[in-house]
């Protein structure tokens, strides 16, 4: 949902504002990354889709997810146990090619 919401927004200052597309791109991506973390990283739930026993969504370092942050703290703490990590065959999938969205 959020994704439709940015697409509209940077479709409105390119059409109808004629801003460059690059800028407004940039400018998008900047958002998302805000509202990633607003959102606690929900954004990046394509990847629980690829890997859903992991803990963290946020696959890559651009990929901000507060939650995975949060459940690490948790840990310490021994509040939550058995956080399971990312297999790393789909980390290396995900940093040869960032540009893919994970989800199968």
């Amino acid at each position: 949902m959020i994704g439709a919401v940015v697409g509209a927004w940077q479709g409105f200052w390119i059409a109808y504002v004629g801003i460059p597309a690059f800028i407004v791109t940039l400018a998008g991506m900047l958002i998302f990354r805000g509202l990633a973390l607003i959102t606690l990283g929900e954004g990046w739930h394509n990847n629980h889709h690829r890997s859903p026993n992991s803990t963290r969504q946020g696959f890559l370092p651009h990929e901000i997810d507060p939650t995975y942050w949060i459940l690490k703290l948790l840990e310490k703490f021994h509040l939550v146990w058995d956080l399971r990590p990312v297999p790393e065959a789909v980390l290396q999938e995900a940093r040869s090619n960032p540009s893919v969205r994970h989800e199968r």
